[in-house]
């Protein structure tokens, strides 16, 4: 099953989709997210919404999700140099020693 052509170019459905995949997947808050996978989205037919946020479950997630302060070393990997700014090392730390 797929879904209708240009569907993922309304971004509300991006949000209603997510909703429905968390529904789907028993997720009761917004930090079981992390655990999701990229074939999570293409077995449930959101694959194809990926390419919208260059591949990035992240990404997606962040627009879609954003009054929460999403912490990218919780996922199952962090994004393309992420390790490589000296921002994010001090953000790290200072959730460490919370």
């Amino acid at each position: 099953m797929q879904v209708p052509k240009g569907f993922w170019k309304n971004k509300n459905n991006h949000k209603k989709y997510l909703q429905w995949l968390g529904k789907e997947l028993n997720y009761i808050k917004l930090e079981d997210w992390y655990k999701i996978k990229t074939k999570i989205f293409k077995k449930y037919y959101g694959g194809s919404l990926l390419n919208y946020y260059n591949d990035s479950i992240q990404l997606l997630l962040k627009e879609n999700f954003n009054q929460y302060d999403w912490l990218e070393w919780k996922f199952d990997k962090v994004p393309r140099n992420f390790w490589k700014n000296k921002n994010n090392h001090k953000r790290y730390l200072q959730w460490l020693v919370r």
